[in-house]
């Protein structure tokens, strides 16, 4: 591996680093390459904020994701080689990079960059750990020891890590969560680390891109036309029984209205030809690129802004803010203010794609500056013609991190210490990125010395905050014992009860049978659905479930404890056919053809798939836009993303591939139809020849 140090270059410099003005003499719409002072001008952002540049080219190039580590650097994943241009050419260039980013002289201001790994293929996502870091590069998920900032051992984690789909449609996030478990989106696996082997299990299905929680540890994400998804429980609840399908409480959208308010033209957008997508003036109407959302768990912003959604708009130029209420167990959400963002910016090269909580408070903005963001799968040949006119394709060297923060505030570095008497310390602090940073520090360490410590914090129920971070610290440690919770899970405080409620399970149940009969006797509410996850005892099962035959929650939690059988398909008739619905298909309709929530609706047992071939190829070469109705049951949106994507126009998919394709999944599971050829795929496009818009269940039925 290489190591290379950069010193900061001077404003003047980094400017000609990214600087191809000359461009936009192409098309008078074009857009630019701005320096990064010159992009900060062009940002509009709520009253009482600024916004400061943390980094940007050549210090970094193309950053997708982020992780702050103990010392107060920022650890940088470089995505240089996603979409070179609309053919995707090179995108398997090994020219990915891990970087490490560094202040030195404190003015918060980086200027020292530092590669610790390179010649990566589409890196995506890092997690520090253990003396080690997790990185994501598709497929396979690999754990670097180090040393002195040097990877020396590296270890396969998961060589199925990101298996199939596509750079859109891959696994990310790596989040560390409360629970000491590292969560995923677009995926249903969880990891820890256990000595040196790591345990890999299954949860539940979550989001397309980003992954964040919130001061209870539920996990909150979404997909690109959802605003906010999210869990109303803990994550590791109802997810452990093989192949799960959707557990009310899980995947829930948190705020429903996808409105976006742009403050410039959209018209790069893959579906910008087609009606209602842009407004009279050519702004987006609606998310189409949503990701990287975070809950703002800091201390710097006013109280107004504590535990707010904060969700990234890429196409749009913007970052959504959100309020969310929780009542009992069920949290909801809306939009901040109407019709204005957060921060929405003039430059369409800003590209957000990733939010974080600083150490500092501060919120933390990863930018990966291109024109480019639609992945060539799904890329129509209108916005191929929108890239080309407005010359979007270069430069592919840019990148920066903002950080926001209120006006005239100044943010000093957080240190964090090896004693463990001091880390509890900060198991208070009020930033909840510090808090979780301390929690997984003690954790790594494996300091018995910090027991007590913890256990008196256990003792201060008047402070729920540190008191649920010391409970996790020692279900890390593997400290906690059954007189540990038993108090807990008799608190009169919620906040407390269900973290305790949370860590009884199929395992331990039977030492807190008395206390869960009493908890129902008493008509604990709340409880009932963590009670109904936790324990297989049949006579409390059957208590739940007459007392609370009407909750979804709780007769999902119920019915969560058995295993379903998985479904197989055989791919010896259609192998091209099985190999395209693994990169293409299943990454939002499910390998088990039974659909995603928020994403797409049933393949399996569909009247669409099954019936007749001449609306099914239409569908996938064109794309459908819209409510439709399958098996007798409308779906549309947010049940589903409303528009799918046809994949005619991308040239790597021949009449014979998507013949094939279709035939896989006329013929996999409950499926029995005729086979497609390639010749009817050609008689398709020979009859639509030149559409370009998506059709609607309408057309097809008529």
């Amino acid at each position: 591996m290489n190591r290379l140090i950069i010193p900061f270059f001077t404003a003047a410099i980094l400017s000609s680093a990214c600087d191809h003005s000359h461009t936009a003499h192409q098309h008078p719409d074009a857009s630019p390459p701005l320096t990064a002072d010159s992009a900060i001008l062009k940002m509009h952002i709520d009253s009482g904020f600024a916004i400061k540049l943390v980094a940007a080219e050549p210090l970094i190039a193309a950053p997708v994701a982020l992780s702050f580590d103990e010392k107060g650097r920022i650890w940088v994943v470089e995505m240089m080689d996603y979409m070179p241009d609309t053919t995707g050419t090179g995108e398997d260039a090994p020219t990915g990079k891990v970087v490490i980013l560094s202040d030195k002289n404190g003015d918060g201001l980086m200027d020292d960059s530092k590669i610790f790994l390179d010649s990566l293929i589409l890196p995506r996502a890092i997690c520090l750990i253990d003396n080690g870091i997790l990185v994501a590069e598709p497929p396979k998920l690999w754990y670097y020891t180090i040393i002195n900032d040097h990877p020396v051992g590296k270890t396969l984690v998961d060589s199925d890590y990101a298996a199939g789909g596509n750079v859109e449609h891959q696994p990310n996030g790596l989040f560390r969560a409360l629970d000491n478990w590292i969560y995923n989106a677009k995926s249903d696996k969880r990891y820890k680390k256990n000595g040196d082997h790591w345990l890999i299990e299954k949860t539940h299905f979550r989001g397309q891109w980003g992954i964040t929680q919130d001061n209870a540890g539920h996990l909150y994400y979404n997909t690109n036309s959802d605003n906010l998804l999210g869990d109303y429980f803990p994550p590791g609840l109802g997810s452990t029984k093989g192949r799960q399908h959707k557990v009310a409480g899980f995947s829930e959208h948190i705020v429903s209205d996808n409105r976006v308010y742009p403050i410039r033209p959209n018209t790069g957008v893959n579906r910008g030809y087609q009606q209602g997508i842009l407004d009279d003036s050519g702004r987006l109407r609606e998310f189409t690129a949503a990701c990287g959302p975070v809950i703002y768990n800091g201390n710097l912003f006013p109280k107004a802004y504590e535990d707010n959604a904060f969700v990234a708009e890429p196409a749009a130029n913007l970052i959504k803010r959100d309020l969310l209420t929780t009542t009992g167990y069920i949290t909801t959400g809306k939009e901040a203010e109407e019709k204005k963002e957060f921060l929405a910016s003039e430059d369409e090269r800003f590209r957000p794609v990733n939010l974080y909580t600083g150490p500092d408070g501060a919120l933390y903005i990863v930018d990966m500056y291109r024109g480019i963001i639609q992945h060539k799968t799904y890329l129509t040949p209108y916005l191929k013609n929108e890239i080309k006119e407005r010359a979007l394709t270069k430069p592919l060297n840019c990148g920066r991190i903002y950080k926001v923060l209120p006006t005239n505030t100044t943010t000093q570095p957080i240190t964090f210490p090896n004693n463990p008497d001091s880390l509890v310390m900060l198991l208070q602090h009020p930033n909840g990125v510090v808090r979780s940073k301390a929690q997984q520090l003690l954790v790594d360490s494996k300091n018995k010395k910090a027991i007590p410590a913890l256990k008196q914090l256990l003792k201060n129920t008047a402070s729920p905050i540190p008191l649920i971070h010391a409970l996790w610290t020692l279900q890390g440690l593997n400290a906690l014992q059954k007189e540990d919770i038993l108090p807990l899970l008799q608190n009169p405080d919620w906040t407390i009860r269900q973290q305790a409620l949370t860590l009884v399970n199929n395992n331990n149940y039977r030492s807190y049978l008395p206390v869960l009969k009493k908890l129902i006797a008493s008509n604990d509410t709340l409880a009932a659905p963590y009670i109904a996850f936790a324990t297989a005892d049949s006579q409390i099962l059957n208590t739940l479930s007459h007392k609370y035959r009407d909750n979804k929650y709780v007769t999902d939690a119920i019915t969560s404890h058995q295993s379903n059988k998985e479904i197989i398909y055989t791919t010896k008739d259609y192998p091209r056919g099985a190999a395209i619905f693994q990169t293409v298909c299943q990454t939002c309709h499910g390998a088990d053809g039974n659909g995603i929530t928020a994403l797409a609706p049933p393949l399996n047992g569909s009247n669409w798939v099954q019936g007749d071939k001449n609306k099914l190829i239409p569908i996938v070469l064109y794309g459908l836009t819209g409510p439709v109705r399958i098996a007798g049951k409308l779906y549309k949106s947010p049940e589903i993303n409303g528009d799918m994507p046809g994949i005619g126009a991308n040239k790597d998919y021949s009449d014979e591939d998507i013949a094939q394709v279709l035939s896989f999944i006329r013929a996999s599971w409950k499926n029995k139809a005729s086979k497609i050829n390639a010749a009817d795929v050609g008689d398709t496009r020979k009859k639509y020849n030149g559409r370009q818009k998506a059709f609607t269940m309408e057309e097809l039925d008529h």
